[in-house]
């Protein structure tokens, strides 16, 4: 993930599958429960303890429009945070605009060849 020559000691920088294994190892953590989605390129994790959902969406074909339903959760009407890596493009680990969260779903474009994580807060999940 680094690009580095070890013998000489050259630093050549941090590759772009850093930044994509970061969408997921900085934000599915420990003690978080995963659930079942409908999409085999969306992974869902819930922290019952910080009551945090959050959704790592893999998008590996071009830009779509892509909705998502938080059915069997009450979620507060506040925002979403998210962050983006494009692998093939410049973004790396870039926090976006502030998603909300409109009766119980959201809609956002998801850039081609790209990786997102969503994280919603004060989420309750339904037994």
């Amino acid at each position: 993930m680094i690009d580095a020559d070890m013998p000489a000691k050259t630093f050549r920088g941090i590759l772009p599958k850093y930044y994509s294994f970061a969408q997921y190892t900085r934000h599915v953590r420990p003690g978080m429960i995963i659930l079942d989605t409908n999409d085999p390129q969306t992974i869902a994790a819930y922290s019952p303890d910080d009551h945090r959902l959050v959704l790592v969406v893999l998008n590996d074909g071009p830009a779509r429009l892509a909705r998502f339903e938080l059915s069997g959760a009450s979620c507060p009407k506040g925002t979403i945070t998210s962050v983006l890596t494009t692998p093939k493009a410049k973004a790396r680990y870039e926090r976006q605009p502030d998603i909300r969260v409109v009766r119980g779903h959201f809609s956002v474009r998801l850039a081609s060849d790209s990786i997102r994580t969503f994280e919603i807060q004060k989420v309750t999940l339904a037994n």
